[in-house]
């Protein structure tokens, strides 16, 4: 039975994609001619020249709107490298204008070296004086001041390596003051080397628990310093000590307590008779007897006179 027998029409169109199926085959025939000889999987090809194309798209984000604009990059860049690569003359021009501000960096870090060769002399009398004042009779101090020669290690700051130096007790043998001083001693030099600091211009000092590892009549000198600094710089002082405290000018009692399940730190200016108790506190505990309260009015009171 055909399709014919009932549309008419039918056949016509049947005669017509019987037409169109040769003219599909001649067109895949003609197509092959475009093909190049050699190559037989064409959708490895195409692969190929979808990725090239995602290159070139890749390159134009970056070097130009245009193929000619990337190739004109491409051709800019390579004169460049070989000039860079080629020009024996320019390399030479470099390595002078290098070679003479290497002189000048190595002459300006020589002066710098001098200024604190001597610097250091001079700096470490004052602080021999102040460890003497706290106690440390004997003890030596000294800055080791050494330049370094190769210019590639030369930094912002100069061309020297420096290192302080201490001998606690007399006949020690110099050794880096970070590994050998003691909690006390350490306490004292860096007393001795911030109150030097604070005669060269520093607006603020500050000292924690600078009389950690001492007591008694040393910790008496140390509040006596740190007032004399007070005298050129403004001075605070974490302490445990009384000897420090009652030489104050201003007391601040510094407590944490909770508050909704959270630490927080509270800061109370002392009047005069707190400082007094707060004082005898410090050098007796909790319980303080009436000697140890008139011990810390005398105390207050004189620090005040002074």
């Amino acid at each position: 039975m055909k399709l014919s027998e009932y549309l008419p029409e039918a056949g016509e169109l049947a005669g017509k994609l019987n037409d169109y199926k040769y003219e599909i085959a001649d067109i895949g025939e003609r197509a092959r001619d475009f093909v190049p000889d050699g190559i037989d999987n064409a959708t490895g090809e195409l692969d190929k020249i979808e990725a090239r194309l995602d290159g070139i798209a890749k390159l134009k984000r970056k070097y130009g709107q245009s193929v000619d604009e990337i190739l004109a990059f491409a051709n800019k860049a390579k004169v460049e490298l070989d000039e860079l690569e080629n020009n024996g003359e320019l390399v030479r021009e470099y390595e002078s204008k290098l070679e003479k501000a290497s002189d000048v960096l190595r002459k300006a870090a020589e002066k710098l070296h001098r200024i604190r060769a001597s610097a250091a002399t001079e700096f470490e009398k004052g602080i021999s004086e102040e460890l003497e004042y706290l106690d440390m009779k004997g003890a030596r101090f000294k800055i080791r001041v050494d330049a370094l020669s190769d210019v590639s290690e030369f930094a912002q700051n100069g061309a020297d390596n420096i290192e302080f130096l201490i001998a606690s007790n007399p006949g020690e043998e110099l050794k880096a003051m970070s590994k050998t001083a003691s909690g006390g001693e350490l306490s004292r030099v860096m007393l001795a080397l911030k109150s030097k600091l604070a005669t060269l211009g520093a607006q603020t000092v500050i000292f924690d628990e600078i009389d950690t590892g001492v007591s008694g009549k040393t910790s008496e000198k140390i509040g006596r310093r740190l007032k004399d600094i007070s005298k050129a710089a403004q001075v605070f002082c974490i302490t445990h000590s009384a000897q420090v405290a009652s030489l104050s000018h201003t007391h601040l009692f510094i407590s944490k307590k909770e508050v909704d399940g959270r630490n927080e730190t509270e800061v109370k200016l002392l009047g005069l008779e707190e400082r007094i108790l707060e004082t005898a506190r410090i050098g007796a505990g909790v319980n303080i007897s009436e000697k140890q309260l008139a011990a810390a009015r005398e105390m207050v009171l004189e620090g005040a006179r002074e």
